[in-house]
């Protein structure tokens, strides 16, 4: 089966969000200031086409606020 491009599957199961945050350093890049490059989160189901649903509406909110910001 092939998952979405923001949906990664845990070893129980369980369907997880992943979305690749921004780069916040400042230019010249320097050491980064965040650790985290991905916001990772479950989506509490174990039916793939929930799944697929919850990631897209997902996608399509975080690509609204990153527009904004």
């Amino acid at each position: 089966m092939k998952l979405h491009a923001y949906l990664s599957l845990s070893r129980h199961g369980i369907y997880y969000f992943r979305w690749p945050l921004p780069d916040t350093r400042p230019k010249p890049h320097t050491l980064p200031n965040i650790k985290r490059r991905t916001l990772r989160m479950s989506l509490r189901t174990r039916c793939p086409k929930e799944a697929g649903t919850l990631a897209r509406r997902l996608a399509v909110c975080g690509d609204t606020i990153i527009k904004h910001i």
